[in-house]
C-alpha cells in the first residue's frame, strides 16, 4: 500500500525545507555575502553595527572641507577646481556666467519670464500677458541660490522658512540663453512652488541642516556646507583629526582607493546611479549615506537593464 495522503504532504513539506535551508547556504558562501563580512578596518568603514545608526553618530564629526585643507592644502586647492566644488552657491557669492543682456523668454503669446539682477540680489518674474501684449500680472520671486557648477547650467533655489523651492527659471550654458527647467511643462506647472527634496539636496548640496522630525524640510540656517565637499567621499573628519593629535585613536577616515569594488563604487553611486526608482529602507534618510557603506545599506535601487543594447545601466 502506498504512502497515506497525510505522509505525502509531510514529505512535501520536508523536501521545501531542505530546500530553502540549500538556497540560504548557497547565498551565505556567495561573493556577495563574502563582501558583506569584509574586514573594514583597513578601509576606515564603519562597522556594520554601527551603521544602523550612522546618521545619528556621525552627524556631529564633520568639520567642513576648509579644515581639511589646513593639512591637504594640496588636495584643497584642486578641488576648488572641480565642477562639483560650485555645486551650490549664494546667489550673492558668485561670478555670474549668465547672460543678462537679453534676459527673457516666453512659453507661450501669454506667459513671459523675466530675469532681474539687482545689485546683491536677483529677482525671477513671472508675467501674464494680454492679448496686447500688455501685463496682467507680475509675480517677482527673489532666488537665494544657484545650483549647479555652470558646465551645463544653473536652476535657481528660492528660500522660505524651513524650506526651499525650485524656479521654473534655468540658464543653459551650451546655448547661452534662459529657459524653462527641466521637468516643467509650459502648459502648466507649480511656477515658484515645487518643492526641493531632500533627494535632491543631498547630491546637488554638500551639507544640510536637515529636520529630523519631518521630510523635506530644513532647520535655519539651512546649510552647514553648501557645496560638495571632501567628507562625501571620505567621510566625516573630526575622528581623523583626532587621531593625529592622539595616536591612540581610531583613524577612521575613509580611503575610497583601500575599498573593496562594491564600496567604492557606492561611494560615486550614493548620486550617480539613480535607475529607475530609489526607495529608502525602513527608517533611512538620504542624508545617511556614509563612505564605506554599500548604496543597498540606504537605498534600493531599481535599474533597467534593458535600456542599453550590452546590458549596462546608465547613471
Amino acid at each position: 500500500m502506498g504512502p497515506s495522503w497525510r505522509t505525502r504532504v509531510e514529505m512535501s513539506i520536508l523536501a521545501t525545507v531542505i530546500a530553502v535551508a540549500a538556497f540560504a547556504v548557497f547565498l551565505l558562501s556567495s561573493p556577495e555575502a563574502a563582501r558583506e563580512s569584509v574586514d573594514r578596518q583597513n578601509s576606515g568603514a564603519a562597522s556594520p553595527g554601527a551603521s544602523e545608526t550612522q546618521h545619528e553618530v556621525t552627524s556631529n564629526y564633520f568639520l567642513g572641507s576648509h579644515n581639511c585643507g589646513e593639512c591637504h592644502s594640496g588636495e584643497w586647492t584642486e578641488w576648488q577646481s572641480n565642477p562639483m566644488y560650485h555645486s551650490t552657491r549664494l546667489i550673492s557669492d558668485r561670478i555670474s556666467d549668465e547672460d543678462f543682456s537679453s534676459p527673457e523668454f516666453s512659453t507661450s503669446p501669454h506667459v513671459k519670464y523675466t530675469v532681474e539682477r539687482r545689485v546683491n540680489s536677483v529677482f525671477h518674474h513671472e508675467l501674464m500677458m494680454d492679448d496686447q501684449s500688455r501685463p496682467v500680472f507680475d509675480q517677482a520671486v527673489e532666488v537665494s541660490y544657484v545650483m549647479g557648477s555652470g558646465q551645463q547650467g544653473h536652476a535657481y533655489l528660492i528660500s522660505k522658512p524651513g524650506m526651499l523651492f525650485a524656479s521654473p527659471v534655468n540658464w543653459y550654458s551650451k546655448s547661452q540663453q534662459w529657459g524653462l527647467a527641466p521637468g516643467y511643462d509650459p502648459a502648466g506647472h507649480q511656477r515658484f512652488e515645487r518643492r526641493v527634496t531632500d533627494a535632491c539636496l543631498s547630491c546637488h548640496t554638500g551639507r544640510v541642516a536637515d529636520d529630523p522630525a519631518a521630510k523635506d524640510r530644513l532647520l535655519e540656517p539651512a546649510f552647514h556646507e553648501l557645496a560638495i565637499g571632501c567628507e562625501r567621499c571620505h567621510g566625516p573628519g573630526q575622528q581623523h583629526v583626532d587621531h593625529h593629535r592622539d595616536a591612540t585613536l581610531a583613524d577612521v577616515i575613509v580611503n575610497p582607493g583601500k575599498l573593496d569594488s562594491a564600496r567604492c563604487d557606492a561611494v560615486c553611486a550614493q548620486c550617480h546611479l539613480q535607475g529607475v526608482e530609489r526607495v529608502l529602507r525602513p527608517g533611512k534618510t538620504d542624508f545617511d549615506f556614509r563612505p564605506g557603506q554599500l548604496t543597498g545599506d540606504v537605498w534600493t535601487i531599481f535599474v533597467d537593464r534593458s535600456s542599453e543594447l550590452d546590458g549596462s545601466t546608465r547613471a
